[in-house]
């Protein structure tokens, strides 16, 4: 992102670098979410079955986590890291704050909402200070639809029968492939989303080279 700093359109090639690492993070935490739990009930303890139910959660405080280093992006621009301070910690606190609240009656569940709270919290801080000091072009209708989409899927993961193995692996993968074709069906990638992925890498390669 740095790299690009001084070529024309470097907004909307930051834009779109959120969105890229949306899906192609959103595809990798669904497919940790997905299998998960076939891998833990094949090498673990029958106590730690239940421990696949918090791994989207996870996965998902994890992309978002991620986000941040692409919308802190203006704040760095701009050279006003002092909002990076204080949005941190806001989120340090808001966390401890969530943990106290939700981990008593909840477990390791209550402990993965705080954690997607707290860097949705972290993320969407970081979107309002770009808009105002230095605003990108970010498609907020396709961020909501691309996490909107990853629920739905792993919320449908949750009716799979595990009494067949290969029954379940199957429905998983179709589950899994069905999330680039909904965001194709719903119009996430448009018509120069693929040429734009393509100069994409090859800005990046350049930079690396």
């Amino acid at each position: 992102l740095c790299s690009s700093l001084g070529s024309p359109g470097y907004r909307e090639m930051c834009a779109r670098v959120l969105e890229y690492y949306l899906f192609l993070g959103g595809s990798l935490v669904l497919c940790l979410a997905l299998f998960s739990g076939d891998v833990i009930r094949a090498i673990a303890d029958p106590s730690y079955y239940s421990a696949d139910r918090v791994v989207y959660w996870v996965g998902l405080g994890t992309l978002l986590r991620g986000t941040a280093s692409i919308t802190v992006a203006s704040i760095h621009i701009e050279r006003k890291t002092h909002y990076s301070a204080f949005v941190f910690g806001g989120a340090v606190v808001a966390n401890v704050v969530l943990l106290w609240w939700l981990v008593p009656g909840h477990g390791m569940m209550g402990a993965a909402f705080a954690m997607v709270a707290t860097y949705a919290a972290v993320g969407f801080a970081f979107l309002i200070i770009a808009a105002r000091i230095h605003p990108i072009p970010y498609r907020y209708g396709k961020i909501a639809t691309i996490l909107m989409l990853m629920t739905i899927i792993h919320v449908a993961s949750l009716w799979i029968s595990h009494e067949s193995l290969l029954l379940g692996l199957l429905e998983k993968l179709l589950l899994l492939g069905s999330f680039p074709l909904l965001l194709v069906a719903v119009g996430f990638f448009g018509p120069g989303d693929l040429q734009r992925a393509r100069d994409l890498l090859g800005t990046m390669r350049g930079a690396r080279a």
